[in-house]
């Protein structure tokens, strides 16, 4: 039995990437929000409910919750770095906050964010103790290197950045990626891609203390002081 007091899930877990289906946008009462509501009061735990999108007037956001262990959204945070395809019909947020709780100062990334230092730094500078990053990691973004380079061009680029954002800003970094394959809905078909997996957890000095080296469905645990 594992008794966890923060869990994390993958980005866009809830309706995957929806483009042209935004009619799928999700509200802070919406079903799948209220589930997510519930898991954390009955198991008296914090959650990070991966993403969704969220309509906010006549703007979409790639949104993050942090939910309390009451189940109460305490954190709320739109991805302020969006993916290429998401510029077409997504809106870039500007907060990037944290929040105290007894168990540490937590603040979350999305996905692409995990790019830019600068984010983080943000949150560092507000005593963050947690970073939370939930993903939605494919292998096939990157082709022109991949032809160039192999098809590990992504996994490095995840593997080498998740540890950093660690060490250089002295925090729990946990990097929550979707598992399987992605399918992203177009307008006539849908896209496919595997997803690079690689969730993982890095802690200040010793880098990346737990891994799911594939991209198969699981789970990791850490205790961290």
């Amino acid at each position: 039995k594992h008794t966890c007091n923060l869990v994390v899930f993958p980005e866009d877990c809830i309706t995957g990437p929806i483009p042209y289906n935004l009619e799928l946008a999700q509200k802070n009462n919406s079903k799948p929000i209220v589930f997510f509501k519930e898991l954390a009061k009955k198991y008296n735990t914090y959650i990070v409910c991966g993403s969704f999108i969220k309509k906010i007037g006549e703007k979409f956001f790639n949104t993050s919750f942090l939910i309390s262990d009451k189940g109460e959204i305490i954190l709320e945070y739109y991805k302020n770095n969006l993916w290429h395809p998401e510029r077409k019909y997504l809106t870039p947020g500007k907060n990037i906050k944290t929040v105290k709780t007894p168990i540490g100062i937590i603040g979350i990334i999305i996905c692409w964010d995990l790019a830019f230092p600068e984010t983080c730094r943000n949150l560092a500078k507000q005593g963050v103790d947690i970073i939370c990053c939930p993903s939605y990691w494919t292998i096939n973004d990157g082709k022109s290197l991949q032809k160039k380079y192999g098809k590990k061009t992504e996994h490095l680029f995840v593997n080498a950045l998740c540890p950093t954002r660690a060490i250089e800003n002295q925090s729990l970094f946990i990097f929550a990626n979707g598992a399987g394959k992605a399918e992203v809905k177009l307008k006539s078909k849908s896209w496919f891609s595997d997803q690079i997996g690689q969730s993982q957890i890095c802690v200040p000095i010793k880098g990346t203390v737990d891994k799911i080296h594939d991209n198969s469905e699981g789970w990791i645990t850490y205790k961290f002081d």
